[in-house]
């Protein structure tokens, strides 16, 4: 059984798992802090859609304490609508957020 995200001695969890989407936050801590439970849980996917100091942030990587690989894979987004259209799903399925996507 593979380890936490903080835990160097163990391999990274090598399913996608559920993805954690962050909406305007405004501080890095609350960033970090959610990194740190993420990676406490095995998950690795965070998305952010416009935080308001910017990205990357000196905070969110203090706050994060050992959670360097979910911060090093942030994904950044100026919409909630295209932070959803960006998740991974199957390609037959089509919508309002798949022309979202294309624009």
């Amino acid at each position: 059984m593979p380890g936490a995200g903080t835990d160097k001695t163990r391999n990274w969890i090598a399913t996608a798992g559920p993805i954690i989407v962050l909406v305007e936050p405004q501080l890095g801590e609350n960033i970090g802090a959610p990194a740190r439970v993420m990676a406490n849980f095995g998950l690795g996917r965070l998305r952010l859609v416009k935080p308001r100091d910017g990205w990357p942030n000196v905070q969110a990587q203090r706050s994060a304490s050992g959670a360097d690989r979910i911060l090093e894979g942030v994904a950044l987004f100026d919409t909630v609508k295209a932070a959803l259209a960006d998740s991974a799903r199957a390609k037959h399925m089509h919508g309002e957020a798949d022309a979202a996507a294309d624009v």
